[in-house]
């Protein structure tokens, strides 16, 4: 597939791939992913944390507003949404691992979830899973058949999705 933006840069490209497939599970918005890679300069990761923040902060402040407004599913939807904004804000900030955006947006991207978890109805809990000298934030979701085939498959899909994220961050070597 020719890429339809990044043409010179094709981890931002897949990068950008990866949050518009958070779509049809929730976890992002095309209008919102668009208009967000849209603002980025090409090959510049400044430019990519600098455009993806504003956004989480944006959607963040929808998911808050939702919360004064007593309406969970929108808000629970809009924190599941900021919550990816966030990751992608920091994902390509691991060159540089003192860089103090990546503990902000990793720490608003973290509570942002559990924030949208907290208002899933479903059991969730944070738990620790220690591996060799770390100890992994993270959390368990239960999953059952009560939500029918279409919405099971889909919560489980973005469960996984998130895990591998969240692994694929958590043990990748550091410089």
């Amino acid at each position: 597939m020719r890429p339809a933006l990044f043409e010179n840069t094709p981890s931002f490209w897949c990068e950008t791939l990866r949050s518009f497939g958070h779509i049809g599970y929730g976890g992002a918005d095309f209008a919102e992913v668009l208009t967000t890679a849209q603002r980025i300069r090409e090959g510049d990761f400044d430019s990519w944390c600098d455009e993806w923040l504003p956004t989480a902060d944006r959607v963040a402040e929808v998911a808050r507003e939702a919360e004064r407004r007593q309406h969970p599913a929108s808000a629970r939807d809009a924190w599941l949404r900021a919550s990816n904004s966030y990751r992608s804000a920091e994902f390509f900030l691991h060159g540089n691992p003192g860089d103090l955006r990546i503990e902000h947006a990793y720490g608003a991207s973290v509570a942002a979830f559990r924030s949208a978890t907290a208002l899933s109805g479903r059991p969730v809990a944070p738990v620790e899973i220690p591996f060799e000298d770390h100890v992994p934030h993270s959390t368990l979701l239960v999953l059952d058949d009560e939500l029918g085939a279409h919405g099971h498959a889909g919560a489980r899909r973005l469960a996984s999705a998130r895990i591998a994220d969240r692994l694929d961050e958590t043990l990748r070597p550091t410089a």
